[in-house]
């Protein structure tokens, strides 16, 4: 009996620690299940209410699902059954309507383990309310808010008093005004910051916010106008500033510094004057965009030679002059995405002097107006040891020879093909196993001739955008009509 008296306390006590205070109900604390009844409440659905959080029931002997860890969005702890996780985006998808409802997330702090909660891409148009019991989500780790419309004064000391919150994700909130640096500065665990989409403005620095933990931060399609002291986010492996305006090039220097980064999106700004060399020091990065930019000098093909670890280069769109050699990528392996061009009438790109079988294998390729191969106007070489193309533009290179049938038969993935502006003669060749993806074929103002393939519509089934024009193809008339309704699109 004394051993029976000791099995049953032993029960008893982890039954209570389990339970910590609450109720399970059929597989589910029940306070848990009250909070999340009363979320769904509060959205004030009229319109195919059944069809939200369909899942989502609270009365017995109905048909209802009384385990809200089986519920949609929801996921429990497997050792203590608490909710950990709340996944309630995209609840809009079945509705018409737009929401106007006061978001109360003190619903959740009875969810006490809960670790990630995601109300993004709903479209709320609401106020906030209880945001002084926000802080007793201190065991909340990840939130996503984004593309909402929150009050724009009241929810940023909301969210900050999370201050054990490691991931936070703003986007297109419509954030308005001067950065909040006061109340940010509490986040200080925070490691993947989102703010882009957002209309803030002025000055940031990152010195002050003191967010040494910060691993990923996105602030593209912001407004602001100057960002200081860069250097400080030591911990930093991803940086968009895509599109915010900027034309400080002083906080390229400032990056130089940043070791650990892995993705560098500068695109769409103002940056001008030759790229810092110090660029070079960046050996770990993997994504390296600075497109669309005003950046000058040559080619910064030194700059590029030891960033081996790139899959994803981007210089197109800027002032860039001189000569640019593919052997400057022959020890880039990874590399998948490569984008040059347009450049002055002084400038070119050489591919022919890359060994081959080059080491990468491109799944897109930029090299539009990049006067290319001037001395032979060939296609390059390395092209035809390339298997995974999915876009392909070789346009306005006044480029000669007849288009390669090969382009197409070793690249079953391709779905852009550009070879627009060039000086490519003799028939345009295509065969019924080729194109099964591409959705763009543009080869207009060339010198191509012979017959429109007759069966261009077997080949290319999902073709939605073909330019032939400015060519010298004969007997257009006897191109069957068939043959274009077979392409579904």
């Amino acid at each position: 009996m004394r051993g029976h008296s000791i099995l049953i306390a032993s029960w008893a006590l982890v039954v209570s620690i389990i339970l910590n205070g609450g109720l399970l109900c059929s597989g589910c604390f029940l306070e848990e299940k009250h909070a999340l009844l009363d979320f769904k409440a509060s959205l004030n659905v009229t319109t195919n209410a059944h069809l939200i959080l369909s899942s989502w029931t609270g009365k017995e002997g109905d048909g209802a699902n009384a385990d809200c860890c089986t519920w949609e969005g929801v996921k429990c702890s497997n050792i203590t059954g608490r909710i950990v996780e709340a996944d309630l985006s995209f609840l809009r998808e079945n509705m018409d309507e737009d929401w106007y409802v006061n978001i109360n997330i003190s619903t959740f702090i009875p969810l006490k383990d809960l670790r990630t909660l995601d109300l993004s891409n709903n479209y709320f148009n609401s106020e906030v309310t209880g945001c002084r019991n926000w802080a007793k989500l201190q065991n909340l780790k990840s939130l996503y808010l984004d593309w909402n419309n929150f009050n724009n004064s009241s929810i940023i000391p909301c969210i900050t008093a999370i201050t054990e919150l490691k991931r936070l994700s703003l986007r297109d909130l419509d954030l308005k005004g001067s950065f909040p640096i006061e109340e940010f500065k509490r986040l200080e665990k925070l490691e993947f910051l989102d703010l882009s989409g957002n209309q803030l403005s002025g000055s940031l620095s990152f010195k002050e916010l003191k967010l040494e933990s910060l691993k990923v931060l996105n602030l593209e399609y912001t407004n602001f106008n100057k960002l200081s002291d860069v250097e400080a986010l030591t911990s930093l492996k991803a940086l968009s500033l895509n599109d915010i305006g900027i034309n400080d090039s002083s906080v390229l220097q400032g990056i130089c510094s940043l070791k650990n980064l892995h993705e560098l999106d500068l695109s769409r700004n103002n940056f001008y004057g030759p790229v810092p060399m110090c660029f070079r020091n960046l050996t770990s990065l993997r994504l390296l965009d600075l497109s669309n930019n005003i950046l000058s000098g040559n080619i910064p093909a030194a700059l590029i030679t030891p960033l081996v670890h790139l899959e994803y280069l981007s210089l197109s769109g800027n002032l860039f002059g001189g000569s640019f050699s593919f052997s400057s990528l022959g020890n880039h392996s990874k590399l998948q995405g490569f984008k040059l061009g347009p450049l002055n009438n002084d400038s070119h790109v050489d591919t022919e002097d890359l060994a081959l079988p080059p080491p990468f294998q491109l799944k897109a390729l930029y090299l539009s107006g990049c006067n290319l191969n001037n001395q032979t106007r060939k296609i390059p070489s390395f092209l035809l040891y390339q298997k995974e193309m999915q876009n392909l533009d070789l346009s306005s290179n006044k480029l000669v020879g007849q288009i390669p049938t090969w382009l197409l038969q070793n690249n079953t993935n391709l779905e852009v093909l550009v070879l627009k502006d060039n000086s490519f003669t003799g028939p345009f060749l295509v065969d019924d196993s080729l194109g099964k993806y591409l959705s763009q074929l543009d080869i207009s103002n060339n010198d191509v001739s012979g017959k429109v393939p007759q069966n261009i519509g077997l080949s290319f089934p999902f073709l939605q955008r073909l330019n032939l024009s400015g060519n010298s193809f004969l007997q257009w008339g006897t191109l069957p009509l068939t043959s274009l309704f077979e392409m579904s699109n």
